[in-house]
């Protein structure tokens, strides 16, 4: 079992910090996602762990021992990259065995681990086939082989679903992860994909700028998000500015520019004052068109803009007095709407987010 440490890292390429001085832990057996638009640093962390490129600042560390001048080939890290970066011209025996034969092991124990780590991917008897005779998800199962056969400390992946199909990448997740578990190794993982973040991961690092916005588990990351950028990035919300028109012991009211103020509950750590700017969140399946009979008493008055039908859901834009809203509907019930329907939008108090501006 095997913790990475990073502490005050930096990476600049000329005047530009693609890596701004961040501070993160993967604990011992965990898949950690970093997560985030292209071009925020998530890749550029991922290359300094590896050893591909030299921090201008900071450590990084694995079980204690600090590895930033130590050679890639004695980091004992494995990797998976996007390509795969399979060799064509080498049969799949070959090309999972070229790291043990690095190691100068013996024909016998090769053959051994190769057929391990084929078992694993459950891949086995390939061994003789290249690169070329295999599908996409097979030739990620066979550079995934490659990278567990030298028994790593550390799994780093980069993007490595990102060249599949929608089915086949949604199959791989589940047997990356269940191998990720069977194996117990601590694994970093490269996405800028929310869906793969949050089905794979124990926790996420969302990343912007070079540095790391917020780290928490899915359900963190998602229901109480830091700030606007990880609140707007990870999954879909509304968001929109508010003045605090009342401030109770329990809840805020709340004026958003609309017929009738929003009613939500008030953070008990923070303090508010009659007239104070803040922001809000709520995320689109949080909404729920109102019969007539008014199921809550919580909602904004709306009309129909836009029907977008998606299969099991269907996703609607609703324009309100000064806002356009997103909602998500489940398709589980007979009744639907239609682009000028006149509706009420109504949400539960305890789902809408106080959260951070930029």
């Amino acid at each position: 079992m095997t913790e990475v440490r990073i502490q005050n890292l930096l990476k600049q390429f000329e005047d530009v910090a693609a890596v701004d001085h961040i501070s993160l832990t993967v604990h011992s057996g965990e898949f950690l996602s970093l997560v985030g638009p292209s071009g925020c640093g998530k890749t550029t962390t991922l290359n300094l762990i590896a050893g591909f490129i030299n921090p201008d600042a900071g450590e990084i560390s694995i079980d204690g021992e600090r590895i930033n001048d130590v050679p890639i080939y004695k980091r004992k890290l494995g990797m998976v990259f996007q390509s795969y970066a399979l060799f064509p011209h080498m049969t799949v025996m070959d090309n999972i065995a070229f790291g043990l034969r690095m190691q100068k092991l013996q024909r016998s124990a090769i053959v051994r681990e190769v057929g391990r780590a084929l078992e694993l991917v459950r891949l086995p008897g390939v061994e003789k086939r290249y690169p070329r005779q295999l599908s996409g998800g097979q030739q990620q199962r066979i550079a995934l082989a490659r990278a567990l056969v030298i028994h790593p400390k550390v799994l780093l992946l980069d993007e490595p679903l990102s060249n599949l199909d929608a089915k086949l990448r949604r199959e791989m997740r589940i047997e990356l992860k269940d191998i990720q578990k069977t194996v117990g190794i601590t694994t970093i993982f490269v996405t800028h994909d929310q869906e793969e973040a949050l089905s794979l991961s124990d926790r996420l690092a969302v990343m912007n700028k070079g540095r790391i916005e917020q780290v928490g588990s899915p359900i963190e990351i998602y229901e109480s998000p830091k700030n606007e950028f990880v609140s707007s990035f990870i999954g879909e919300t509304n968001i929109f500015s508010a003045t605090v028109m009342e401030a109770k012991e329990k809840e805020l009211l709340l004026n958003i520019n609309e017929a009738r103020p929003v009613t939500i509950p008030r953070p008990l750590d923070l303090k508010f004052r009659i007239g104070d700017a803040i922001k809000i969140s709520i995320r689109p399946e949080k909404l729920c068109f109102g019969r007539e009979s008014g199921d809550l008493t919580h909602y904004l008055s709306g009309t129909v803009d836009h029907v977008v039908f998606l299969g099991n859901i269907t996703y609607y834009t609703v324009k309100t007095q000064s806002h356009s809203m997103s909602v998500i509907c489940q398709n589980l019930e007979t009744r639907t709407y239609s682009a000028g329907d006149q509706i009420r939008l109504e949400y539960r108090p305890e789902n809408c987010r106080i959260i951070q501006a930029e």
